[in-house]
């Protein structure tokens, strides 16, 4: 495959977090960053690195440090954050390899007073961004669960503050990522507990959810590209809410143990490429269909012609080796035994990942290294679905 189709195939995502103040986004991505920045043999052998940004790698280091050693909490985002990740893909031989390119965007949480007064920066990152990682502040949904002011109070601004910009785009791909989840389950809260405050409680939530919800049942034959993650950027006990000075506070003997912080990030990535598959065949079934009433009979059948389609409108993603394994998913659709498929498809992707795993030494290029990186986040999806099918959203979700 020649370098003109590498300097083609899509490599670097958008990926927009946003949230409201106090909600966790700066511990979340000190986790991200502390989870993911070395290589992990056997479950997470690919990594993330910040080339040429030693003043940002100290700031994260920095942070997480804060977080685990000071009795204080690190100051949250003072303004616009921007991050470029590497993920990269670690051969047999020790060297390394550049698969993707992660443009991570996190804004403060009060440039979100309100549509009209977010800035323009704002409004061209998020029609910039192949993808929303929103973040809910899972001891404000806990209130919300029990009552309380403080509760009501943050749905209250998350809806009216958080939500409304985004609707410019209500269609790209969005993880809510509740934090805190620690806290949520030592309270004995379910993932569809959360899903149903969340959805229920709070109307622009639910409205913002509901073209892409209802788009997949119409066509009855994915996903919708939306789902709820559970993630604790701290772990189990390490820190407690003190109710009378609504802070939360941490236990000096325990360390932080991230968990599932990787998750809605790296599932990102499949979600948005299956979006634009879905959206190249329902734009070559229209063509097909115009072609049959004007009397000609179309000579591609549907796979090449979406191959084709695929290298026009979609920067030439189906030249990558991994397209051919996103075709298939994308064309399995949600019928069926939901827990069995998702265990089917694991299966399916472990093997692959094998296979890979047996010629890693080969992985010598861009190209092989994003078909390994392909494989182990739609590998990590569809395990976390099948042993969480609760975390998607279905338009049961959203009538309460």
């Amino acid at each position: 495959m020649g370098q003109s189709n590498l300097e083609k195939a899509k490599t670097d995502f958008n990926i927009l977090m946003i949230g409201p103040s106090g909600s966790g986004k700066t511990v979340y991505l000190a986790a991200l960053w502390k989870k993911l920045n070395v290589p992990a043999r056997g479950n997470l052998d690919f990594y993330l690195s910040l080339p040429d940004q030693q003043d940002k790698i100290n700031t994260l280091n920095k942070i997480y440090e804060t977080v685990a050693f000071e009795s204080e909490w690190p100051p949250g985002t003072a303004n616009v954050s921007s991050w470029s990740f590497d993920c990269r893909v670690r051969k047999n031989d020790g060297k390394t390899v550049k698969a993707l390119t992660f443009n991570y965007l996190d804004y403060a949480g009060g440039n979100f007073e309100g549509y009209t007064d977010v800035d323009l920066e704002v409004q061209q990152a998020i029609r910039r961004a192949d993808g929303y990682l929103v973040l809910v502040d899972g001891l404000r949904l806990l209130q919300l669960h029990q009552g309380s002011k403080h509760g009501e109070r943050w749905a209250v601004r998350f809806g009216s503050t958080v939500i409304p910009p985004l609707l410019q785009d209500a269609t790209k791909p969005t993880q809510f990522v509740i934090s805190k989840w620690d806290i949520l389950q030592s309270a004995g809260l379910t993932l569809q507990d959360c899903k149903r405050l969340l959805f229920t409680r709070i109307r622009e939530v639910s409205e913002f959810a509901r073209p892409l919800v209802k788009e997949a049942m119409i066509k009855g034959d994915r996903k919708a590209s939306i789902r709820v993650y559970p993630v604790s950027s701290v772990g189990e006990n390490f820190a407690w809410y003190d109710e009378e000075s609504d802070t939360m506070n941490k236990r000096e003997e325990v360390f932080p143990e991230p968990f599932n912080v990787e998750f809605p990030l790296t599932s990102l990535i499949p979600l948005y490429i299956e979006q634009q598959i879905h959206a190249e065949q329902e734009q070559l079934k229209r063509a097909r269909e115009a072609e049959i009433k004007l009397g000609k009979r179309p000579e591609l059948d549907l796979e090449g012609g979406i191959r084709v389609g695929m290298k026009r409108g979609f920067d030439g993603l189906s030249q990558l080796p991994f397209a051919g394994a996103l075709f298939k998913w994308a064309g399995e659709g949600i019928g069926g035994d939901a827990e069995r498929r998702h265990t089917e498809q694991v299966k399916k992707h472990e093997t692959a990942l094998q296979e890979i795993l047996k010629q890693q030494g080969q992985i010598a290029d861009e190209l092989r290294a994003q078909q390994y990186c392909c494989e182990m986040f739609l590998k990590g999806m569809h395990t976390f679905e099948a042993m969480n099918p609760e975390c998607i959203v279905t338009i049961r979700d959203l009538e309460g």
